[in-house]
């Protein structure tokens, strides 16, 4: 979870995020079987999805979190990840995670 702070007029905010990067089981379902953008996939549709319609639709409240699912690129786009450009448009990178795209989940 990252928190960041910002003060504005003297106040206070604090801005709580949490960045999903796998899904592993959902509802007793092993996802962990599928291909990775079968599970990248599968986190907008079992949590972010359902969680941002819900707020909308007034059926939940806004919790003191957000949920995102984190960014993924193919490695081929690694050089342009850690360029100057990349970084200028984000708000940092500060780490390369690699993992196999068309193999299950690997625990370790």
């Amino acid at each position: 979870m990252i928190t960041e702070k910002d003060i504005v007029n003297g106040r206070t905010w604090h801005n709580n995020k949490m960045f999903i990067f796998d899904i592993i089981i959902h509802e007793g379902e092993e996802i962990a079987k599928e291909s990775y953008q079968k599970r990248y996939f599968a986190i907008n549709q079992f949590l972010t999805s359902p969680r941002s319609q819900a707020i909308k639709k007034k059926l939940s409240e806004k919790e003191p979190i957000h949920v995102y699912r984190k960014a993924v690129y193919n490695i081929s786009k690694s050089e342009f990840i850690l360029g100057p450009e990349f970084r200028e448009t984000t708000k940092h990178v500060d780490s390369l995670i690699f993992q196999p795209s068309e193999e299950p989940y690997i625990c370790g």
